[in-house]
Formats: structure tokens, sequence, C-alpha cells
């Protein structure tokens, strides 16, 4: 858990030095931390239940989607 809180901390950093961080930004920075946690939880819990290839096939599929989204989104702007 202390390695997401500090990702998150470092990326609330990193929109304040850009002058990106406003009231939305700190809101959402705070509802995510526990969506965080979560899913680093369900991530170790499923990582001991699952071969390591098929989790490492599930989180790539996972990453597709995700990369695919955001370009999509970035696209239709």
């Amino acid at each position: 858990l202390f390695d997401l809180s500090h990702v998150e901390s470092e990326t609330s950093g990193l929109l304040a030095a850009s002058g990106q961080f406003d009231r939305e930004t700190g809101i959402a920075s705070v509802v995510a931390i526990p969506a965080l946690a979560v899913g680093a939880m369900l991530g170790n819990a499923l990582h001991h239940r699952v071969p390591e290839g098929r989790f490492r096939q599930l989180v790539y599929t996972i990453l597709f989607f995700s990369a695919g989204s955001a370009i999509v989104s970035a696209l239709t702007r």
C-alpha cells in the first residue's frame, strides 16, 4: 500500500508543478486512494491463486484494452 500512496503523491505533485492541480483533481486523488488499495489487494489475492502465465495474460489484456480506450479517447477529441 505504501508504494501506491507514493505513486499517488508523485502524480499529484507533478500535476501541481504543471499548474493542472485544482479542486476537482484533488477530489479525484482522494477518491482514487481506496480504489488503489482494493486493486492492490485483489491483484495480490489473484496472483497467488492464478498461474503466473495466466495472470500475466490477464494483465496484458487489461492493459491492451485500457491503452486502446485511451487512444480512441485522444483521437476523438
